[in-house]
Formats: C-alpha cells, sequence, structure tokens
C-alpha cells in the first residue's frame, strides 16, 4: 500500500494493487551494507515531483520516500513510471557538523545531537554503551549518524508514524541488527528458483603494506619498526597460493583512524587483520526466490532485509549448506516473480555440523519445560540468599558507625593543631611582605656602570639604567654569544616605520642573508644557495627572483565540477576532472569529501580517485539512459 502525501504531510491518495487508484510495475530495493533504499512504480494518478509518499512494507512498517524521476508514457493506459528515494537521505542537506570532541557519549546523546534542528527525532535504541566520539572532518547528518553506528556496532532503521492520517513523527532506530533468526530454511525447489555463486579474486594480495599518517615532517608512520624491519607483513600460505613465481602480490593499506591514537603497534595489529581479509577470494551468493506470503498467506515464510536465513541445496557437490544474512533485497509487492535476495556475512556449515545443530534444537524444544521449573526455582533460591545479605550487611554497618563515633574525639584535636599552624602562616605572611617592600624600594634605583677591554684593546663602557618598568642599554658594542630570542618583535633603525630602508644581517660560514622590506612580502638577498621552504618570494645576489609554492596542512574547501554526455546509457564513468588544491598538502590525504549543490547533480554516481597532494580526479556515472547530459556541481573538503 502507497500513501500518497500533500505539502503539509497529510494523506491525499492511497494506492493499492488491483483497487480503483492501483499501481503496478514496482520494486522495492533495500542494501543494508551500501546503506541506499530505492523504491519505483507505475499508476496512472498524477503525483507532483519532490511528493512524500509512505510505503507500507510487508511488515507493516512505514518507510517515507521522495519522488525524484518521473516518466509519463504516452500510451492508452496513461502510464507514469515514478523513481523514488528515501526520505532519510535529506539528512545530507540539513545541516554540516564540523569537527570536534564528544566526550562521554551513549547512542542516544550522540543521536540526539546528530538530529536536533532536523525533521527526526530519536526512536529505539537497544544498547546502553559510553564511548567518545571523534568528529574528525566536516561531515553532514547522514554520514554522522552512519559514523556513529559503526562505532557502537549498530544498525540505523528509518521510520514514520501516522496520527489522524498525517505523519506525526519521523524516528531514527539503533539497533544491534535487523532483522529475524527463526530458523527460517530456504529449500531449493520449493523457495530457490535459482543460486549462483560469484567468486572474486581480483583484490587478493600476499603481503601489506602498512601506512599511517604522515608527522610534521612528511614522514609517514609504518609497521617496520615493531615488524623486524619489514615496512609490509606477509602471508606464507598466501603467497603459495596466488604469488606468481614466488613473488607477493603487494598493496598498500591506510587506515583511516585518528592520527593522535595510532602508534606502530595498532597499525600492525589493524594491517594484519585487513591481510586476513584479503588472502582469499570473496563469495558471494545471489538467489532469486518466491515468497509463500503472496501465494499462500504463510507469512512465517516471508524473507526480509537482515534475516538470518539458511540455504539448502544438496545439488551441489559438495552439498551447500550456507547460514547468511539477507543483505540486499529487491523485491515487488505485486509481481514476487521479480524478487531477488543477495546473501552476505555468510558462513557455510558442514553437513553433519548442520543436522547436528538441527538435533540440538530439537533436544532444547523438548527440554523447555523442565529448563523453565529450574528456573523458577533458582529464581527463589537467589531471592533467599539476598534477604540473608542485606541482614548480615546491617549489622555490620552498626559496627563500623560506632567505630566512627569513637574517632570523632581524635579528628577535632588534629583541627585544633591545624588552627595553630595556621596563626604562625599569618605571622610569616606579615614579616615577608615588609622585606617585599624594602627590596622594591632600592631595586627602583639600581644603577651599575660596566667597562671592559676587548681582544683589540678598546674599552667597551656600558651604563645600565634600571627602574621598576624599563631597562636601557647605553654601549659601543654589544656581543651576543649563544642563542638569542626576540619575543614579539625586533626593531632595527631609530625610527621604526615603514618608510626607512631597515636591514637585518645573517651571517654563517661563506653564506650571508641580507632581510629588508619588499613591498609585497619579505626580500633575501643572498651570497650562496639558500634552503626557502615555504618562502614567497626570493632575489639571489645576482637579482634574479624566484618563488616556491607553498605546502599547507590546513582544512581546505573549494568548488568543482564535471559534465558529459552518457551517449552508450552506459552505468559506469562517463565523465571525469582533474581538480587541484588550492595549496600543495604536505602530505597525501586519505580521502576527499564532495558535497552536491542542490539539485546539482542527475549522474547515476559521483566518486573521486588518484587523490595526489596536489589534487584528485572526480568523475561521474551515467543511470542507464542513453544521450543525456550528466553532471554534478558541488563543494569539496579536505583535512
Amino acid at each position: 500500500m502507497i500513501y500518497v502525501l500533500n505539502k503539509v504531510d497529510s494523506i491525499a491518495n492511497i494506492l493499492e494493487p488491483q483497487k480503483e487508484k492501483s499501481y503496478w510495475g514496482d520494486l522495492h530495493i533495500q542494501d543494508l551494507k551500501e546503506g541506499i533504499e530505492t523504491f519505483e512504480f507505475s499508476t496512472d494518478v498524477d503525483i507532483p515531483t519532490n511528493s512524500t509518499i509512505v510505503l507500507r512494507t510487508s511488515r507493516n512498517e512505514l518507510v517515507p520516500f521522495i519522488v525524484q524521476r518521473v516518466n509519463k508514457i504516452s500510451n492508452y493506459s496513461r502510464t507514469i513510471h515514478y523513481t523514488c528515494d528515501a526520505e532519510f537521505l535529506e539528512l545530507r542537506y540539513s545541516k554540516i557538523l564540523e569537527p570536534q570532541l564528544l566526550e562521554g557519549q551513549t547512542p542516544e546523546t550522540a543521536l540526539s545531537f546528530g538530529l536536533q534542528g532536523t525533521r527526526w527525532q530519536l526512536g529505539d535504541v537497544e544498547v546502553a554503551d559510553v564511548k567518545e566520539v571523534h568528529i574528525d572532518e566536516y561531515m553532514n547528518v547522514l554520514k554522522y549518524l552512519r559514523v556513529i553506528a559503526a562505532e557502537f556496532d549498530l544498525e540505523l532503521r528509518f521510520r514514520v508514524e501516522f496520527l489522524n492520517s498525517r505523519v506525526s513523527r519521523r524516528y531514527v532506530d539503533f539497533v544491534k541488527k535487523t532483522g529475524l533468526d527463526a530458523g527460517k530454511e530456504i529449500v531449493f525447489g520449493k523457495d530457490l528458483q535459482n543460486i549462483e555463486r560469484l567468486e572474486d579474486s581480483s583484490a587478493i594480495v600476499s603481503a601489506l603494506y602498512g601506512v599511517g599518517p604522515a608527522d610534521d615532517n612528511g614522514n609517514f608512520m609504518t609497521v617496520a619498526s615493531v615488524n623486524g624491519g619489514k615496512p609490509y607483513v606477509e602471508n606464507k600460505g598466501a603467497l603459495d597460493r596466488w604469488g606468481k613465481d614466488g613473488e607477493h602480490r603487494y598493496d598498500i593499506f591506510m587506515p583511516s583512524v585518528d592520527k593522535e591514537g595510532l602508534t606502530p603497534q595498532e597499525l600492525l595489529r589493524l594491517t594484519n587483520e585487513e591481510l586476513s581479509k584479503r588472502i582469499n577470494s570473496i563469495v558471494t551468493y545471489k538467489v532469486d526466490g518466491v515468497d509463500f506470503y503472496d501465494v499462500l498467506g504463510m507469512d512465517h515464510e516471508v524473507v526480509n532485509l537482515g534475516d538470518t536465513v539458511r540455504i539448502k541445496d544438496e545439488g551441489f557437490s559438495p552439498p551447500l549448506y550456507l547460514e547468511a544474512r539477507i543483505i540486499r533485497v529487491e523485491r515487488s509487492y505485486t509481481d514476487s516473480s521479480r524478487n531477488q535476495y543477495t546473501l552476505g556475512d555468510y558462513v557455510e556449515v558442514d553437513i553433519k555440523t548442520y543436522k547436528y545443530i538441527r538435533d540440538l534444537q530439537k533436544l532444547i524444544n523438548k527440554s523447555k519445560e523442565s529448563w523453565n521449573a529450574a528456573e523458577e526455582n533458582a529464581v527463589q533460591r537467589a531471592q533467599l540468599i539476598i534477604e540473608q545479605t542485606e541482614e548480615s550487611i546491617n549489622v555490620r554497618v552498626e559496627g563500623v558507625k560506632q567505630t566512627v563515633d569513637g574517632h570523632t574525639t581524635t579528628i577535632n584535636q588534629i583541627n585544633l593543631d591545624i588552627d595553630g599552624i595556621v596563626l604562625k602562616a599569618n605571622q610569616t605572611d606579615t614579616r615577608l611582605g615588609e622585606a617585599e617592600a624594602s627590596i622594591l624600594v632600592n631595586a627602583n634605583g639600581i644603577q651599575q656602570r660596566v667597562s671592559k677591554d676587548d681582544y683589540n684593546g678598546n674599552v667597551i663602557a656600558s651604563l645600565i639604567n634600571q627602574t621598576a618598568t624599563d631597562i636601557t642599554i647605553q654601549a659601543e658594542k654589544i656581543n651576543l654569544n649563544g642563542i638569542t630570542r626576540v619575543a614579539s618583535q625586533l626593531n632595527i633603525g631609530e625610527q621604526f616605520d615603514n618608510s626607512s630602508y631597515k636591514s637585518l644581517y645573517f651571517r654563517g660560514g661563506d653564506a650571508v642573508i641580507e632581510v629588508a622590506p619588499y613591498s609585497s612580502g619579505l626580500l633575501l638577498f643572498t651570497i650562496t644557495d639558500v634552503n626557502l621552504n615555504n618562502c614567497l618570494k626570493a632575489v639571489n645576489g645576482s637579482g634574479t627572483e624566484f618563488t616556491k609554492p607553498v605546502t599547507s596542512s590546513a582544512p581546505e574547501q573549494g568548488y568543482c565540477g564535471v559534465g558529459g554526455m552518457d551517449s552508450m546509457g552506459t552505468s559506469g564513468a562517463v565523465a571525469g576532472v582533474g581538480v587541484n588544491f588550492k595549496a600543495t598538502r604536505k602530505y597525501t590525504p586519505s580521502s576527499v569529501n564532495i558535497s552536491s549543490f542542490s539539485g546539482g547533480t542527475n549522474a547515476g554516481f559521483v566518486t573521486t580517485s588518484q587523490i595526489t597532494r596536489d589534487g584528485f580526479w572526480l568523475f561521474i556515472g551515467g543511470s542507464g539512459t542513453a544521450d543525456v547530459f550528466k553532471y554534478w556541481r558541488g563543494t569539496y573538503s579536505v583535512s
């Protein structure tokens, strides 16, 4: 059932299959791993673009969508096809969160913080852990919610509620695990029309370089210092299985963790974990299913996103017994033959183990009544122990109270002794105050004359006049040996202004550097070569000017965009552009964040790649329709 809402979120139309206002050709796609949800359908009812619809799912959940694309087909039935995105995607544009540290956060407080000022509010939360939450970059609310979900190992669920035919609340739930594990078994030939096993070995490596963030000097952290001098970790079994001529398959791993908290030991642990995931080929399963819920009304047979199911197919050799979660569902509410499930987080189960589990489940069910009786008896015994313990605690507390009363006299005596010490301290303060006043009077009039013969026989004479506020030194020569620091500024010349020419000379070995004012910055005259890191302008001894690019580690934001014609109707990349940073980065960023303007894209997807210290590539993809100009424009940010 589809509820079409008006501008004030009230129900304006209701569409039901086989009714006067009906819909058909529908497909509801939910992807647990990618975090996307879309819905498309056809009808003869006019629905304006950007309208909100609410879909009632097979689990009676109310999921809101926004109508994004409308395709009117001219035929005898006046068909209109609508494509909708999940309404929660609006959280990408609701507000931007700045980098910050949130201490002592529970899932409730962290979620409430992110949803402030949006149309969504805190829903059901199933855990109560407390953690620090690091927002280490500028991010939109939806990305923040996914960061929080990953931090607390939770999954997001978005829903709405109706009150008097109007949307009254929009909720975001944090749940441990969406879906159910009710022992559902999908049997080939019963539920399964087809099962496909996909194996991909393209990402396999046998050795992995662990690289962490760079320090202020641009030196990257590696695992070499804690890994016997090797900057990479390796797996001998994977080398034997996948290597060519005994040579490793290498790749680089750069974990996206906080720079301040990463040590070489932690980097080594994370690199080993990543290698363990990449030494074997990736196997996924796709299943076409027929839901008996639609055929016979057997609602216990319906399969939903997040459910844990078991696949049984003895036609495989060896027989396939698979336990997995439904991580992607493509479901039609009007044509169940279009339903397709993608399985992930799977475990292939040995047939003997599988039968053992089934037998154990039967035994548990038979023993359920006797276990319930044992549980009730245990509760009664625990209550009796608690009552006896309370009586013992009361007796011990009374004894402690008497002991504390006995020490009261001693504490009072200590207080009297402390009062005497305070009195003597006050008398000492008076004497120190008198001495301080005498010292200040003498200090205000100190005058000292210093004279010394230098190595040429000349007399160096200095007169030092000191008052309470300044010191003036008059001398023919002052030699400052060692390190001399000037706190704020050093004025050269009788009168400090910008019109007179002053110079500051540095001499070391054969090099002399003269620093002088310059109309647009600092001018350096040098005799020999000088390392000019981050200088704006320099002039050598012959008068030749040259510059050096400035590098930066500060956060940077800018505008970017790309467009191109999708002449083939592909779902892959159709156009790309190189984007240069305003300043060369001190180290290569691990990622670049991009955000499109409102209405700034019609691309199938947008992604960044080939990130360097100088910039990155920006690509957009098509959406399967030929001869359409695809574009994307927005902003980028890098930290």
